[in-house]
């Protein structure tokens, strides 16, 4: 049984970051954790039902950042967790990225 909709989820978070750059080698540790404070509103088209309900989450984030001139590379690894009424969504696995600042 397959039922289609639409779901919104909004809310305020708030997060801190810490990072210790290892002297001149370019290479900096960091951590990033996070609390949300998210609600969610859903409408299922199959039966024209409305719900709504707190979905609190948290998330952590661990990874390396390097950086060389104007370009940061990063890669690490996060954990997520949402909780709904009816619904717990999580995730976790390796994250990467690449920055340009100019």
């Amino acid at each position: 049984y397959n039922e289609v909709g639409r779901a919104r989820i909004s809310g305020p978070l708030v997060g801190l970051t810490a990072n210790y750059p290892i002297g001149q080698t370019g290479l900096t540790p960091f951590v990033t954790v996070a609390q949300y404070w998210l609600r969610q509103t859903s409408n299922a088209t199959s039966h024209q039902t409305r719900t709504e309900g707190d979905m609190p989450a948290e998330s952590l984030e661990v990874g390396l950042a390097y950086t060389y001139r104007s370009v940061t590379l990063t890669a690490g690894h996060k954990w997520q967790n949402m909780n709904g009424d009816n619904v717990r969504t999580s995730f976790k696995g390796p994250i990467f990225s690449i920055n340009y600042g100019f």
